[in-house]
């Protein structure tokens, strides 16, 4: 009951800081999603597992500009599957442990969020670990309210979930919204 109680804080934890820092990076009406994604999956790794674990991070954000309407589930699916990553991160053997986060813009009208982690010894004991399949549900929903396609890629090695979703355009939506451009 402990661990679960401690699951949905920490979603909720997730949820308030992606809140937060839309309000401070919303700039009319467009989010850059690579600096929503750096300041609240940063502080979630740093905080997901100890210094004495030797776990390496890598995380790569390209600008990626978007409606508030994309980046609260692009934020929230992130979050998420990063504290996936960060519960069942393993030891490789002959190497050290990793989690992998970057948003990359594919096309011009296509981003890709990918989350990589390494598989081998667990660093977190499996009697502390509950997988009821919250997790991945929540981020086949988050994938899908982006217009996404998810991709999962797992081998011995490594377990990676891969998102690629249409950046909505500006130009159109605010001229299917009634706004027009003044020339």
């Amino acid at each position: 009951a402990r661990f679960a109680l401690k699951e949905v804080q920490g979603r909720v934890m997730s949820i308030a800081t992606v809140h937060r820092s839309l309000y401070e990076t919303t700039t009319e009406g467009r989010v850059r999603a690579d600096e929503l994604l750096g300041s609240t999956i940063g502080k979630l790794i740093r905080a997901g597992v100890g210094h004495e674990t030797g776990l390496k991070s890598a995380e790569t954000y390209e600008p990626v500009v978007l409606y508030p309407d994309q980046a609260v589930p692009l934020s929230l699916l992130a979050a998420e599957a990063s504290t996936n990553a960060l519960k069942y991160v393993g030891r490789p053997t002959g190497g050290a442990p990793y989690v992998h986060v970057s948003l990359t813009q594919i096309a011009p009208d296509m981003a890709r969020l990918a989350i990589e982690n390494s598989k081998g010894v667990a660093l977190v004991p499996p009697e502390q670990v509950s997988g009821t399949g919250l997790g991945s549900n929540l981020i086949k929903a988050f994938a899908q309210q982006l217009g996404g396609k998810l991709t999962v890629e797992e081998d011995d090695l490594h377990y990676s979930v891969i998102v690629d979703f249409p950046i909505a355009d500006f130009d159109d939506a605010e001229t299917d919204s009634g706004i027009s451009e003044m020339e």
